[in-house]
Formats: structure tokens, C-alpha cells, sequence
């Protein structure tokens, strides 16, 4: 159970509904989310194609202001997601876990710092495949550290990264990766507009506060 937001009790499954619901809603990126009729648009498919109960005789219904404010504390939550991804201290995003990485010395620094992250870091993050795929068109949290490492470009760190596809890895422990890499399993590559899919990952770094706009 994740708690109650508004007058609504919204449960793991639940929330991973209305932001798959909220996915179809933007037609896999067309839209955003928060343009007008997009809400509404998410509202109606969790009542028909969702199972979300429309009749109060039988229990809560989800409403306009409700659905709102949950996937609102998803975008942010999701912003949170990609400040982690970027810091230093972070190995990157598991797409096995589906959790962002730390070793245990740089996790207990973060947690004890940020407390409230450690439902983000080696733990299964809940919902992140709709929530990626909904603020961000698919692209993985780390992916500008991914492509910078592919590049041997300097880190965070100010070091430059450098690995082989061939051998493994290389100096630094880090392998070359694919550009599939950068993108949820269930689009890929392939199956993105990767244009649109960048902007996207621009976006989430100018709300997050992590670029200039």
C-alpha cells in the first residue's frame, strides 16, 4: 500500500495503472501530460480499460484533483530519480534491479544525508517503467552518463571514462555501451523516436533543475 494522496487510497498497483493509463493518454509522447485534456484523457481509461471503480455505492472513486496530484508526485518523484543518477557517488541504473546503484559506503552516506532516497537506491524502485516511459519517452536515468562513457568523456568526477565492447571493462570498470542501453527493454531503441526521446531527457534535466533551460 503507498498511502493516500487527496481522498483517494492508492495502492503499488493502482499507481502503476493510472501511469500506464497516463502513457496511452500522451499516444507514446505526442503529448505531455500536463496539457490540457490529456488528464481528463488519463481519467477516462482508468475507469474503461483500468478496472477503476466509477460507482460510489461500491467504494472511493478516483477523481480529477486525485489523479492530478499522484501523477504529479510522480514527475517529481521521477526528478528525483534522474538528481540521483547524476551525482558522483552513483554507479548508475540497474536495468535488472530496475534501482539506481551505490556500494554500501556511498549509500549509507546518501541516506544518512538524504533519508528519504532510500526508496530509490539498491531497492526495486515500484512503477518505474510507466514513469519513465511518461516523463521521460524511455530514457534511462543515467543515459547522458551512459553515451558520455561510450565517448570518453570526463565524468563528474573529472575522470575520463573509457572502456571496450570487445574485452569488458576497460580503465575506470566501465563497458562500452549500446545505445539500446539507454532506453527501457520494453521500447528499445528501435522502437523510440530518438529525437523525441532526447527532448524528453532534456526536459527532465531543465525541470529537475540539473541544466540551465
Amino acid at each position: 500500500m503507498d498511502g493516500s494522496m487527496g481522498s483517494f487510497l492508492w495502492t503499488y498497483k493502482l499507481i502503476n495503472s493510472a501511469l500506464v493509463a497516463a502513457v496511452k493518454a500522451i499516444q507514446k509522447g505526442l503529448y505531455n501530460i500536463f496539457e490540457e485534456g490529456r488528464m481528463e484523457r488519463t481519467l477516462h481509461l482508468c475507469f474503461s480499460k483500468f478496472g477503476f471503480n466509477s460507482d460510489p455505492t461500491k467504494g472511493p472513486v478516483l477523481t480529477l484533483n486525485d489523479l492530478r496530484a499522484q501523477i504529479s508526485h510522480q514527475h517529481r518523484r521521477y526528478q528525483r530519480i534522474y538528481e540521483i543518477a547524476e551525482l558522483p557517488s552513483c554507479d548508475g541504473f540497474s536495468r535488472r534491479e530496475w534501482s539506481l546503484v551505490m556500494t554500501n559506503e556511498q549509500y549509507a552516506r546518501h541516506i544518512q544525508a538524504y533519508p528519504e532516497d532510500v526508496q530509490y537506491i539498491n531497492t526495486y524502485i515500484h512503477s518505474f517503467w510507466p514513469t519513465c516511459d511518461l516523463f521521460a519517452r524511455g530514457v534511462l536515468p543515467d543515459a547522458r552518463r551512459r553515451r558520455n562513457r561510450r565517448r570518453g568523456m570526463r565524468d563528474l568526477r573529472g575522470e575520463v571514462l573509457r572502456g571496450d565492447s570487445s574485452t569488458g571493462p576497460g580503465e575506470g570498470n566501465v563497458t562500452f555501451l549500446h545505445d539500446d542501453d539507454d532506453f527501457v527493454p520494453a521500447r528499445g531503441a528501435s522502437n523510440v523516436d530518438l529525437e523525441g526521446a532526447h527532448h524528453g531527457l532534456q526536459q527532465v534535466l531543465v525541470c529537475g533543475g540539473l541544466i540551465p533551460s
